[in-house]
């Protein structure tokens, strides 16, 4: 089994000038932001999820955190040299150059979070179902749902599906445990079939989107260059969180924040003066 030392090695941004963040760096940084949105909206996530405020909140958390699970894979990783020497932790398989320059790591996460939560809510017909409904919502931080066609072609396709078998789905399910540890821990979970999918789809793919965004500041989450252990990391990830969100005082600009639903956020914009030339 793959060590999380291992795959702190693995490269999730680079800086263009010998800097890099690990992949599971960043994960823990939006994951942080996570907790803190998700903490604001606890009631709202609550009642989507089918789950008390608490629980609801921290494996909202755990969900958005995971959304680029997807650039531990070869596809991902092999697109650049993070740091001179650099080479992919020993017994993790390369893919063919050409199957890397189009990769689609929102893709993978995708494939890879509906695998492990499949395993984890039970494996049966209502935890497969809801697992692919959580995966895909949270993989639509780039703006986007990801078309059925496009997940079986990745999920199928002979050279990644052979680079998941030889050791990259298994460094994806070791980093899940790791993080549902970090933000959900021991806690029982009775997860329920949501009762509003396509409302519960949008405030999760909305909130993934908000916390990737702010999770990927450079100035409040510097590229570390993997020189924080991961076992300290969280801790870091979650201080710098609360210092950026009250710098930018986020939950107190934002109109969903003040109104807490998306129908609220409607009404006061519509009710708001237009700002300078175009509006805001």
């Amino acid at each position: 089994m793959r060590t999380i030392a291992e795959l702190w090695l693995l490269w999730g941004k680079t800086g263009g000038d010998g800097t890099w963040h690990p992949a599971l760096a960043h994960i823990l940084d939006v994951g942080a932001v996570a907790e803190i949105l998700t903490r604001h909206f606890a009631k709202r996530l609550a009642e989507l999820l089918s789950l008390d405020e608490e629980v609801a909140a921290r494996v909202a958390a755990f969900l958005i955190a995971s959304h680029d699970i997807g650039k531990l894979f070869a596809g991902f990783q092999q697109k650049a040299i993070p740091f001179e020497g650099w080479i992919l932790p020993p017994g993790l398989p390369r893919v063919p150059e050409a199957r890397s320059v189009c990769f689609d790591h929102g893709l993978e996460s995708v494939i890879a979070l509906e695998r492990w939560l499949s395993a984890k809510l039970g494996g049966d017909r209502k935890a497969r179902a809801l697992a692919r409904v959580l995966a895909r919502c949270v993989g639509a931080h780039h703006g986007s749902f990801h078309c059925e066609a496009d997940v079986n072609s990745y999920r199928t396709d002979l050279d990644y599906a052979t680079a998941r078998r030889a050791g990259w789905a298994s460094a994806q399910d070791t980093t899940l445990d790791w993080l549902w540890q970090i933000f959900v821990g021991e806690m029982e979970v009775p997860f329920a079939t949501p009762r509003n999918v396509s409302t519960l789809a949008m405030w999760l793919a909305g909130l993934t989107t908000w916390s990737d965004w702010l999770g990927s500041n450079a100035l409040a989450f510097p590229l570390s260059c993997g020189r924080i252990a991961p076992e300290a990391y969280p801790a870091t990830a979650r201080d710098q969180a609360r210092q950026l969100v009250a710098a930018l005082r986020a939950l107190e600009r934002s109109p969903l924040a003040r109104v807490g639903t998306f129908e609220g956020m409607v009404r006061v914009c519509a009710s708001s003066p237009a700002r300078g030339r175009g509006g805001s």
